[in-house]
């Protein structure tokens, strides 16, 4: 097996990054052979301390998302069926089993299945993965381990995929640089007919969940953008239910969001 880990990073020294810390700690303990990408989005460089041996670091200041970070990291690995790329936020601790059983599990594996995820938590809160057939997945979450083939998403840190599939689809989708990638990723995984397998293994991650008041109207726009587009586009069978959400949004945020361009934006995309 061969296996890049790819950490996004932004405005965070990497000496701050929990899932770099806890990577090269528990990457001590196995024996495969592997390599670490770090891809900072920053822009200045946040690259503040020496990088272990096995690791690479590339800058782009112009922040084009995680998608472009995932296949810049893509293009550097072979389209193995036995190459794994494994996607990691900053802010997520890596544990030596999720490592080990990743590593166990995917020597069993049969070829539809081509990905692999752990249970995530941020505090006591499982928030990964969950139900996709609903619009309150959070509300949601898969309990159990196993193989899957439908009905279920991701965030997108602590998921195995493989190379193989990944160049298959000509890569991750730069229709969603950032914000839904995940939910794409696992909708084309199902699409193509493939599998998923969830990890009897948790890891905990930091969930940074601004309040409306705190989101730029920019980065409500990108969001709405890439919430449109996979509901109109890819899970249609949810448009409906997600333009009653929309409007519910656009009373409550005409309520309680300071900023009214924000309620404004989300009424325009009643009509879209």
């Amino acid at each position: 097996m061969n296996a890049l880990f790819v950490i996004v990073l932004y405005n965070t020294p990497l000496s701050k990054c929990e899932s770099y810390a806890s990577l090269i700690q528990s990457l001590a303990h196995v024996d495969f052979h592997y390599s670490i990408l770090i891809y900072d989005n920053s822009p200045l460089k946040q690259l503040d301390i020496q990088l272990d041996t096995s690791c690479s670091y590339q800058h782009n200041p112009d922040n084009p998302g995680t998608a472009a970070a995932y296949n810049y990291a893509l293009n550097q690995i072979s389209e193995s069926n036995d190459t794994w790329l494994i996607l990691l936020d900053q802010d997520t601790q890596v544990t030596t089993e999720f490592i080990v059983q990743g590593y166990i599990q995917q020597k069993k594996l049969s070829n539809q299945i081509v990905a692999m995820i752990p249970r995530i938590y941020s505090d006591s809160r499982q928030i990964s993965p969950t139900e996709s057939d609903t619009l309150q997945a959070i509300h949601h979450p898969i309990l159990v381990s196993g193989t899957f083939k439908e009905n279920l998403t991701a965030i997108a840190s602590g998921t195995w995929i493989r190379s193989s599939f990944l160049h298959s689809i000509n890569g991750f989708s730069p229709l969603f640089p950032l914000d839904y990638l995940d939910h794409w990723l696992f909708f084309e995984i199902f699409n193509q007919k493939m599998a998923v397998l969830i990890l009897d293994t948790t890891l905990s991650h930091d969930l940074s969940v601004l309040s409306m008041n705190q989101v730029s109207l920019e980065r409500y726009q990108n969001i709405l953008d890439s919430e449109h587009l996979y509901y109109s586009k890819y899970r249609r069978n949810l448009h409906v239910r997600y333009k009653a959400q929309l409007l519910l949004r656009f009373f409550k945020q005409l309520l309680t969001v300071r900023n009214k361009k924000i309620a404004y934006h989300t009424f325009l995309f009643l009509f879209k």
